[in-house]
């Protein structure tokens, strides 16, 4: 225990001390003989109790007290007053007034005395452990507030960044040109049924809960609110188209995931078209709750496949009707495709043909030739035509070269016609008119005879699909 006694009579204090030291052992005392010393000792030692004397020079005992109360570090040592003059009721409330905690007149009871320094020393432990709790009361409210505030901050930062999100959201949504939807259903659709029969649950229960303008503009509808609550159904031209269920199945076979999945729909207009969608279900207590989904119109890329495809049958009728031999090569001269006549005149399937080098299949001699052809059109960027013979046939190509955005050679269309017989009979042809000239010669003037000819060669040129070289009258 730490006891500070203030009074202007060094006497008085040693009396104090000699009392107080007996009946309380191993205390520590201070003394003061004035009011500031009082004060400055009270601040640096911070005693449990201040004896402390009224009238003393300069400074009074009820000054002092009150400096200590105002103090905020001071107020709660406890003030004893000793004192033993005006002793009277109003000093005892002035000293109350001043804070002071207690009053002994002198001459004071020493048994008294050390009664009252003892509940002094209580009261600043009481005191001491109030402040203590207030000191923790408002260090918790503090750190309870700055978590507040923490949290408040992080709160409006959050909101603030899912405003944001949702703005992004929407404006990503509304701005998006592919279609952005949202399933929803009459009732939730549950998963433990068999396959199809959760489609036909689907297709039942299923309305358009959510769509932007780019879903609504690909079914012609003016605006989303005109699109919504559209049934399901009625989109997909009922529950029985095959395309559509089986997407629907793969959707639900796939954990209710599917992407790029194709399916065909009909517009109010009564227009079909197709779409390319990705759908992801919403699945809670094995329940299917909504499908969300992103659609892209691909009925143009469709119509184009088909049309593409009819092209390609018709120009492969047309190709195989011909008899010219036809080949699609790359520069290198490996087969792309060919028709049947291609694969017939060099006596192989198609199979052994196609992704093979076509000069594997010619003599050295021929390869050479038609290697050196094809440089000649790579080079050129031009059409060729040209004949060679091959095994005693005599062929005549045409070179076509395809070329591609940058006007590079990258692949050629080879026609080859057989004219072989051809020729033969031109020959054939040549030879008959040289040896018609000679008989002509030789019945020259026999006029019967030279329109008997005339009619013999007219009829050798029509054989041959030539123009006639006589004109003869009608009749004759």
């Amino acid at each position: 225990m730490k006891i500070l006694a203030v009074d202007d009579n060094r006497d008085n204090l040693t009396v104090l001390q000699a009392v107080v030291r007996d009946a309380l052992p191993g205390v520590e005392i201070l003394t003061a003989l004035n009011g500031q010393q009082a004060l400055a000792a009270a601040r640096s030692a911070d005693p449990d109790v201040v004896l402390l004397d009224i009238v003393m020079p300069g400074m009074d005992g009820f000054a002092v007290c009150r400096e200590l109360k105002t103090d905020a570090r001071l107020r709660e040592i406890p003030v004893l007053f000793l004192t033993a003059l005006r002793t009277d009721r109003e000093s005892r409330i002035k000293a109350l007034e001043a804070g002071a905690e207690g009053f002994l007149s002198k001459p004071f009871d020493e048994a008294e005395l050390i009664a009252q320094i003892r509940a002094m020393a209580k009261i600043k432990q009481a005191n001491c452990q109030h402040r203590l709790a207030e000191e923790q009361l408002a260090q918790r409210v503090a750190d309870r507030t700055r978590e507040l505030e923490q949290e408040l901050a992080e709160r409006q930062r959050t909101e603030q960044a899912l405003r944001r999100r949702e703005e992004s959201y929407h404006s990503f949504v509304s701005n998006s040109r592919e279609a952005i939807y949202c399933t929803e259903f009459d009732h939730p659709i549950d998963t433990s049924l068999p396959t199809e029969q959760q489609i036909d649950a689907i297709y039942e229960n299923g309305y358009l809960g959510e769509c932007n303008q780019a879903m609504a503009t690909m079914y012609g509808i003016p605006s989303v609110q005109a699109f919504l609550g559209i049934r399901l159904i009625a989109v997909h031209g009922g529950k029985d188209v095959p395309a559509n269920r089986s997407t629907f199945r793969r959707f639900i076979e796939s954990s209710y995931r599917t992407v790029d999945s194709e399916t065909a729909e009909i517009t109010p207009q009564g227009e079909r078209r197709y779409f390319l969608s990705s759908d992801v279900g919403t699945v809670q207590d094995g329940r299917l709750l909504r499908i969300w989904g992103v659609a892209t119109d691909i009925t143009a890329r469709r119509l184009a496949e088909q049309a593409l495809r009819e092209s390609e049958t018709t120009a492969r009728a047309l190709i195989n009707a011909t008899r010219d031999a036809a080949y699609l090569l790359d520069t290198a001269g490996t087969t792309l495709d060919l028709n049947d006549e291609g694969a017939h005149r060099l006596g192989l399937r198609k199979a052994d043909l196609l992704g093979r080098c076509m000069f594997d299949f010619l003599p050295p001699q021929v390869a050479a030739a038609r290697r050196a052809r094809l440089a000649e059109v790579a080079r050129g960027g031009q059409p060729l035509r040209f004949e060679d013979e091959r095994s005693g046939r005599i062929i005549d190509s045409c070179v076509q070269p395809l070329l591609d955005e940058q006007g590079r050679v990258t692949r050629f269309a080879v026609f080859a016609r057989d004219i072989t017989a051809a020729r033969q009979a031109e020959t054939t042809l040549r030879e008959q008119m040289a040896e018609l000239r000679r008989w002509y010669q030789i019945t020259l003037g026999r006029e019967g005879r030279v329109l008997e000819l005339k009619k013999e060669v007219n009829a050798l040129l029509t054989q041959a699909g030539k123009a006639l070289r006589y004109a003869l009258e009608e009749g004759v």
